[in-house]
């Protein structure tokens, strides 16, 4: 239907846009790229504007809004608005809506990391999506003390995460 009666409408390229009022009946925000004149009656995925943290979704119908990246990711520039990416290792998305330059970084030596075996042998791997500092750990060759990561002590094996260090063969034990 054209003239912006508020229903949906079919573009050329047979996908479907969003006009103003079916956009505000049904609670959508919506965001003008920046520039233009006037509002355009219909809305297409190539005008919707969304905010920083937020990435553009085609909903039922076809019908594209702005939605949050979800806590333990963000909106990254390098996604072009449509893909919301985990927060890497070193990093973490403790809310929803977060860009790249919003991410909070873990403490000195710490990321976020897995607990991993090989046989009976626990290592740590960096994970990813970590959504709070309680997500970042010791990285090997240190250990936590205090709440800070320290450096492991000459003569031990630090594995990182919340492993003390282990003497090595020939240097006793270690009191900490």
């Amino acid at each position: 239907v054209a003239g912006g009666t508020g229903a949906m409408v079919a573009n050329v390229a047979g996908s479907s846009s969003l006009s103003r009022e079916f956009a505000a009946a049904n609670g959508y925000a919506i965001t003008w790229a920046a520039g233009a004149s006037t509002q355009p009656t219909d809305l297409t995925m190539q005008q919707l504007v969304c905010p920083e943290g937020q990435i553009k979704i085609v909903g039922e119908g076809a019908v594209p809004f702005c939605r949050a990246c979800p806590a333990g990711s963000y909106e990254s520039a390098d996604s072009g608005d449509l893909v919301c990416t985990e927060a890497g290792p070193g990093y973490y998305a403790p809310t929803a809506g977060l860009t790249e330059a919003t991410l909070r970084t873990c403490p000195a030596h710490a990321q976020s990391q897995i607990v991993v075996y090989e046989g009976s042998t626990p290592s740590l791997a960096p994970s990813t999506g970590a959504t709070s500092a309680d997500d970042c750990s010791c990285v090997a060759g240190y250990y936590a003390l205090g709440g800070a990561c320290v450096e492991c002590p000459s003569g031990g094996r630090c594995l990182g995460g919340a492993y003390l260090p282990v003497a090595l063969p020939g240097y006793g034990q270690f009191s900490l």
